[in-house]
């Protein structure tokens, strides 16, 4: 998280980016913790269930991009939203 301030007239006034997304390094979902995941291990490269110091793949792929594209699971698109969002303000 950036921090830092700017100047309104003549006083500074400290800023800093109020965005927020959990990520779980589990099943690299969001929204939770991997303290309280339930969710099978998901490698963040390939998302197969190894770690990603197992993992051999050349070809990166995002398991929240692939749940994202179904219209039934909308937490992932509202990270995916979320993300986008944060990328867009930090332009």
């Amino acid at each position: 998280m950036k921090a830092g301030g700017i100047f309104i007239g003549y006083d500074y006034c400290y800023a800093y980016d109020a965005i927020d997304i959990v990520r779980c390094f589990n099943c690299n979902g969001f929204n939770h913790s991997s303290r309280n995941c339930r969710q099978p291990k998901s490698c963040p490269k390939c998302w197969l269930e190894h770690s990603v110091s197992e993992c051999k793949a050349q070809t990166l792929n995002c398991i929240n991009c692939k749940k994202a594209t179904k219209d039934s699971d909308t937490v992932y698109q509202a990270a995916v939203d979320q993300f986008k969002k944060e990328n867009f303000l930090r332009q």
